[in-house]
């Protein structure tokens, strides 16, 4: 997958940009955790190259709108329970 391809969804869509920001933010947050400090450094490069590509992008007129509900509105649909 490309860098512009999910910059161009993350750009018109704010849940999807809400949610690979987040786990984006994570990831360079616990990589220290579970990597090596060479890896730790190298993740949190490319994390850094992805948000900044995220960030910067021009958002899209339902962007912004969405932007002004924020998260007091669930952006997602939690799965259901599954019966065994």
């Amino acid at each position: 997958m490309s860098l512009d391809y999910l910059v161009r969804i993350c750009a018109g869509d704010w849940g999807w940009y809400t949610t690979l920001h987040d786990n984006l933010t994570a990831i360079a947050s616990g990589a220290d955790q579970i990597l090596p400090p060479p890896d730790t450094l190298e993740i949190r490069r490319r994390v850094g190259v992805l948000l900044e590509a995220l960030e910067s992008a021009p958002k899209s007129l339902g962007w912004r709108l969405r932007d002004r509900v924020g998260r007091r509105k669930a952006w997602y649909n939690l799965p259901e329970e599954v019966q065994r």
